[in-house]
């Protein structure tokens, strides 16, 4: 019996490896150059969202995308508890996307948005929306990745 406990994972491992699955996410190849000409609005998720698209600033492809973007983040209050105090938030960022490819321009738009609870601890309620608008950045990145491998 314990032959077998220890059996299933290595076979599960080798079954997995050999059917040639792959991580959804996964950083991949583009087969297009973005260069960012102008960044405005709120500097944490524009500097998440620079840090990813600097991978496609290297390609040497005849595909190039100039892109400007603006981007902003509403932290705004939904419900307080009877002394006044917050207790449940929302964090709104939209990142708006000016491309021009070929002489063309395009405009993208993405909005992200969740519900938080307000913690005591005001470090620990920072350390969490930072992680959120790290997820946000992340997110609109991906989104923006998938839109200009559509484009022709």
């Amino acid at each position: 019996m314990i032959i077998i406990k220890k059996l299933i994972p290595i076979l599960f491992f080798i079954l997995l490896y050999q059917c040639g699955y792959s991580a959804v996410y996964k950083d991949k190849d583009t087969n297009f150059k973005i260069v960012v000409l102008e960044i405005n609005g709120n500097k944490d998720i524009n500097n998440k969202i620079n840090f990813n698209l600097k991978k496609h600033l290297r390609n040497e492809s005849n595909k190039e995308f100039m892109i400007s973007i603006n981007s902003t983040l509403n932290k705004s209050v939904i419900s307080k508890d009877l002394t006044g105090k917050a207790t449940n938030y929302e964090l709104t960022a939209v990142s708006t996307f000016n491309i021009n490819y070929m002489g063309k321009t395009k405009v993208l738009s993405f909005n992200e948005n969740l519900k938080i609870k307000s913690i005591d601890n005001f470090f620990e309620q920072k350390k969490h929306e930072n992680e959120i608008i790290s997820n946000f950045a992340t997110s609109i990145y991906n989104k923006l990745i998938v839109q200009l491998e559509l484009i022709e």
